[in-house]
């Protein structure tokens, strides 16, 4: 698939009209960059830095459009993508390694083109621009309105008290719920901590939507718009991507989930590539995941201030299937509270691992759409084998040890060789939290299916 990105010299969102036009079928798309957060609050960015936003949403784009079900494995895609930058030498220069750390996180084979830009990218209305005070902090942490961005803000808001935090929050258009989210989870955390918190919002997508929901490369765009923070507030103040050891190393719960087909957002190789990357184009931003060696559980447990998690945690979204209501039972039996208030699946890998951490913390008190220790998720229909219950099932069934854990880890991704161990008993100990939930909570079948 080749993609050629353009540049127009007409204003969108106060962010120039770029288009994503896909080889040789003419088809395009529009990208969504809304710009007029950053301008109201932040200088105009060096011009690598707006190259490295305008690449991210070029990459979140045809990663959205691009249908993995016409591959041959109905998977990897072969990507070809041309954009305009400010320098493209250096840019050029950095292709092989921007190529392979991309490849990594979405599971695809990319291919990058470079070429001059000769417009700018920041392009204000005609008319007075509205701008608020400039955007001021110690750090940057990226804050999807999740329970571990919400765990990653208390900490380093405990930890410095005197300094102040810039959280920066992605929503894309096409996808509700997540500005919903990163609204009311920092609404609870300026009454805790008044003036020390600042939300950086920005929308970026593009329309069409695509078909692709995997959404492998929204990091990346998260990731360009924490740089842009970070270098507004400071040369040297670091960016936190705050996220549970256990999901950041991601070990396959299943074969068939090897590799890319779990998600590798912040795994440690991607996020050290990455960061290199940014340094040798002239982008040097320290990239640090203080939850990486925590099971999730140990993120809540630990958290340095639990009367304001406490208070936040209702506030927090963490599940990937939010709007498959169809499906949940509480929204199917017309028992219960109405689906559409609820939250959480309570079927997918990140709210079995948000239960069971909130379980270990005495705090398991929420309704979700299935509830999987009453059994109301079918164990023993095969056309539910693939669901993300069914793989967490078959790997805690395994038993498996340290060592096994090591070699799944090492397999799965690059990791250094003294810290896989490390890694490796991060995974266990999350087990071990799952493992607990169940025997408290589920119905026999269902720990026994868990080898419990």
């Amino acid at each position: 698939m080749r993609f050629d990105v353009s540049v127009g010299t007409t204003a969108l969102r106060e962010f120039a009209k770029v288009t994503l036009a896909r080889g040789a079928t003419g088809d395009a798309a529009t990208l969504y960059i809304d710009y007029a957060p950053v301008r109201q609050v932040c200088p105009t960015p060096q011009p690598v830095v707006l190259d490295f936003l305008l690449l991210a949403a070029t990459i979140y784009a045809a990663d959205k459009i691009g249908d993995r079900r016409l591959t041959e494995d109905a998977w990897t895609r072969e990507f070809v993508v041309r954009v305009p930058v400010s320098d493209p030498d250096l840019w050029t220069s950095q292709a092989n390694a921007l190529e392979a750390a991309i490849g990594f996180l979405t599971g695809d084979v990319w291919t990058f083109e470079f070429y001059r830009l000769e417009t700018r990218l920041p392009m204000p209305r005609s008319g007075r621009v509205r701008r608020f005070p400039r955007l001021r902090g110690d750090a940057a942490c990226l804050f999807s309105g999740g329970l571990d961005s919400l765990v990653g803000a208390i900490d380093w808001l405990e930890a410095y008290p005197e300094k102040q935090l810039v959280l920066v929050g992605h929503h894309d258009p096409a996808i509700p719920g997540p500005k919903g989210d990163q609204d009311k989870v920092w609404r609870c955390l300026n009454r805790r901590y008044p003036n020390r918190t600042r939300l950086f919002q920005m929308g970026v997508g593009q329309q069409p939507e695509g078909s692709d929901t995997n959404f492998r490369s929204r990091s990346i765009v998260f990731l360009a718009m924490g740089v842009l923070a970070a270098k507004a507030i400071g040369t040297r103040h670091p960016l936190l991507i705050p996220e549970n050891g256990t999901i950041s190393i991601n070990v396959p719960l299943t074969p068939s989930r090897r590799g890319s087909c779990s998600t590798r957002t912040t795994h440690p190789y991607f996020l050290r590539g990455l960061e290199a990357t940014l340094a040798a184009l002239g982008i040097y931003v320290a990239i640090a995941n203080p939850l990486a060696m925590k099971t999730k559980g140990e993120c809540v447990r630990e958290c340095l201030n639990q009367g304001a998690l406490a208070e936040c945690l209702p506030a927090s979204v963490s599940c990937a299937k939010r709007g498959h209501t169809s499906n949940w039972v509480r929204n199917m039996s017309g028992t219960g509270p109405d689906a559409r208030k609820l939250e959480h699946c309570g079927r997918c890998m990140p709210c079995i691992f948000r239960r069971a951490a909130l379980h270990a913390a005495g705090m398991d008190n929420a309704l979700y759409g299935t509830d999987i220790c009453a059994g109301e998720l079918d164990i023993v229909d095969a056309e539910l084998s693939a669901s993300d219950f069914m793989a967490c099932l078959s790997f805690l069934r395994q038993d498996y040890s340290r060592d096994d854990l090591v070699a799944k880890i090492i397999s799965n991704g690059p990791v250094p060789s003294d810290r896989a161990g490390a890694h490796a008993a991060t995974v266990w100990r999350a087990m071990e939290e799952l493992r607990h939930l169940l025997r408290d909570k589920a119905i026999a079948p269902i720990r026994e299916a868990a080898g419990l």
